[in-house]
């Protein structure tokens, strides 16, 4: 008995039962119930939990190149996921996503070396480091693939833009996209004129600010418009709330430059830091939001601290964006919810 799977996600269809994956009124369709529903009307976040996955042994068993997909804004819920750890030994391609969210003054070719960098410090090498940026992509990646004879198989955290991808470099929307991870359920095997093409569950991040929320909250969240960079000129000691999801204080600044790169449909909140534990218990949850399900009240937050010894540093937040922050700066304290992972690091820009 032949098996037919879904083109949008890979799950296997059936018609059977309406509330299990892969469900189909008719055989004959192309596409799920649940894709159907996400491409005509952004419905069927029900099933997406039953498959964020941190289980690599899918991946063991395919053989080819690996096409791994980073997302700029959020380089470090990749960079410290398990993925760098898998693809020691193994051919693979880099490609940074959403390029085209930063600002133009950042140019491919700094993005480039700072990436290559990155990978030597994590003991890997790229076959090629390409930057998703214009309709210059799919010729670049195009002429690239068709120099080697294997499969490519596209892999990444979830939410990263791999159906995206995939979708651009074939020039149609064949694959189901949408803003929730876990969109691709299960391994999607495309034979195209460029290759065979093999779409990958996303890798769950459990660090990242974007696991925890929902549909509505991530529209707000994850940036789908070029970024555009809040500065703030900082004297003292001052308070950056971003929603009700981080709160960056930032110690005993002298001339420091602090500058938030997240969704501009976030409120961004100037305070005192002496005036920043008051201002979370009061209005957390209120005009501090959105937050996300395992906090609660300011109580469930917990404080990652960062001294500052160079000019110049990045502090990331998983799932959400980062603070560059320039001048003389004695401490950094970041407040999020006790899941989500906060990082420092040589600045990008």
């Amino acid at each position: 008995m032949t098996v037919k799977t879904c083109r949008g996600c890979g799950s296997v269809l059936q018609n059977k039962d309406s509330q299990a994956l892969g469900y189909v009124p008719d055989l004959s369709m192309e596409y799920c119930q649940r894709c159907f529903r996400l491409r005509h009307y952004d419905r069927g976040r029900q099933y997406i939990d039953l498959q964020v996955t941190k289980d690599l042994s899918a991946l063991q068993q395919l053989e080819g190149i690996f096409v791994w997909i980073v997302d700029v804004i959020d380089l470090e819920t990749s960079l410290h996921s398990v993925i760098p750890q898998f693809l020691q030994n193994k051919r693979f391609i880099l490609v940074v996503n959403k390029g085209d969210l930063l600002p133009e003054t950042l140019k491919d070719a700094k993005i480039r070396k700072y990436m290559g960098l990155r990978l030597k410090d994590l003991g890997l090498q790229s076959e090629a480091v390409i930057i998703r940026r214009d309709a210059s992509f799919r010729e670049t990646m195009t002429e690239l693939m068709k120099k080697y004879e294997e499969e490519f198989i596209f892999m990444g955290i979830a939410n990263v833009g791999k159906s995206t991808v995939i979708n651009d470099l074939l020039g149609s929307d064949i694959l189901t996209v949408n803003r929730n991870p876990s969109t691709t359920l299960s391994i999607n095997r495309l034979e195209t004129e460029i290759g065979v093409l093999i779409d990958t569950v996303g890798l769950v991040a459990d660090g990242s600010v974007q696991s925890y929320l929902d549909s509505s909250t991530l529209k707000q969240v994850v940036p789908y418009a070029t970024v555009n960079p809040v500065i703030y000129q900082l004297r003292e000691s001052q308070c950056l709330s971003i929603g009700g999801l981080a709160r960056i204080d930032l110690l005993d600044c002298v001339k420091t430059t602090a500058v938030v790169y997240c969704s501009n449909l976030l409120k961004i909140t100037r305070s005192r830091q002496s005036n920043g534990d008051s201002l979370w218990q009061r209005h957390y949850g209120e005009e501090l939001v959105p937050v996300i399900k395992t906090a609660e009240s300011f109580a469930d937050m917990k404080k990652t601290s960062f001294e500052i010894k160079g000019e110049k540093t990045d502090i990331c937040i998983s799932g959400l964006g980062w603070i560059c922050i320039t001048g003389k700066c004695s401490r950094v304290d970041v407040y999020t919810p006790a899941v989500i992972d906060v990082y420092e690091r040589k600045v990008l820009i």
